[in-house]
Parts: structure tokens; sequence; C-alpha cells
């Protein structure tokens, strides 16, 4: 019997629906994946996660996004790596402190050791990348306040600070509620 070709377009189509898992991104996690990630790290680093940028702005129009990325293995250790992309319209200096502030002025936590990691000109002004590490617990308790403020402290120039999208206050109610509270 020699195969027509409705078999051929059938074994095409369950060929490329197995490949492809469906269309289903590994690792997503309902409603909050709109947030997060979550991925496999191998046995003894559990479960990553990377919280997905957060948007962060002032009155001049500069804008801070903000990513977190952590394992469960170490929840209670200083093992989260928190990025930063800065866009402002002043060039700053490589060091500089970069703290996250509750409603009532009182510092959650604040990043130790960042890094640049580059600066470049854009046509208003300079973007720049940070890196940085915080403590598991700090970040969680960072995302039970939905109103907090990211103040860049920088050497002579002053402080940015910068406050949350309304997008950004509902992430983190979601990141809270689906990921932290796990912890």
């Amino acid at each position: 019997m020699k195969p027509n070709k409705l078999t051929y377009f059938l074994f095409t189509v369950v060929g490329i629906l197995i490949f492809t898992g469906c269309g289903m991104k590994p690792g997503s996690s309902g409603k909050s994946s709109k947030f997060f990630e979550t991925f496999y790290a191998g046995s003894k680093n559990g479960t990553q996660y990377f919280i997905k940028p957060l948007d962060f702005a002032d009155a001049d129009k500069q804008g801070a996004a903000v990513d977190f990325t952590l394992r469960d293995a170490d929840f209670q250790g200083d093992s989260t790596t928190v990025n930063y992309t800065l866009t402002t319209s002043r060039q700053l200096p490589a060091d500089q402190a970069i703290s996250f502030v509750d409603a009532n002025g009182k510092s959650i936590f604040q990043t130790r050791m960042v890094e640049r990691l580059f600066q470049e000109r854009t046509k208003t002004g300079y973007l720049a990348r940070y890196t940085s590490k915080a403590p598991n617990p700090a970040v969680a308790s960072a995302f039970e306040q939905t109103d907090m403020t990211l103040r860049v402290f920088t050497e002579g120039e002053g402080t940015l600070i910068f406050l949350p999208s309304g997008k950004t206050q509902s992430a983190m109610q979601e990141v809270n509620r689906n990921l932290f509270s796990l912890y």
C-alpha cells in the first residue's frame, strides 16, 4: 500500500508538535510566568528563578530596569544577582550604591560591590548596565513593598530616585504571591 499525501501531512504535523513541545515553554508557571521564569539548575543548585525586568522612572524621564536571578537551594544566603539598566541624561560614575527604600524612607536592602558592565551614549543621554549581589531574604521582603523606590547614590552627582511603574507594582505583587510566598 502506497502512502498518500494525507499520511505525509499527518506525520509532518505530529513530528512538528513533538519536536516543538506543542508551543509550550518549559518552566512556565501559569500567570506568574508573565513576570518570572523558572529553570531547573541541577540537583545541587535546585530551581533557578529569573524575575523579568521591573521598570522604574523619575520625574525627568530617566529610567531604570531591574531584574533578579536567584536559586532556591541557598535561599537564606547572599545569592540573588541584581542587574540594573539605567537610562540617564548624564554620565554616571562607575562607583555607586543602589538601594531599595520603602514608603517610609527606610532602606529595605542596599546592594554592595556594584560592578558596571558597560556604559554607552544614546541619542538622549547614557545607557549603563550594572550588576551586584543581594541577600535572598532581603530581596523577598522588597517584593512585599509595592510602593518602594529605587535610589541610586552617585559620588559627586547626588541621588537619583526612581518610582515603580503601575506594571511594576502589579508584577511585584504577583511575584511575591507566586514565588516568594513559597519560602
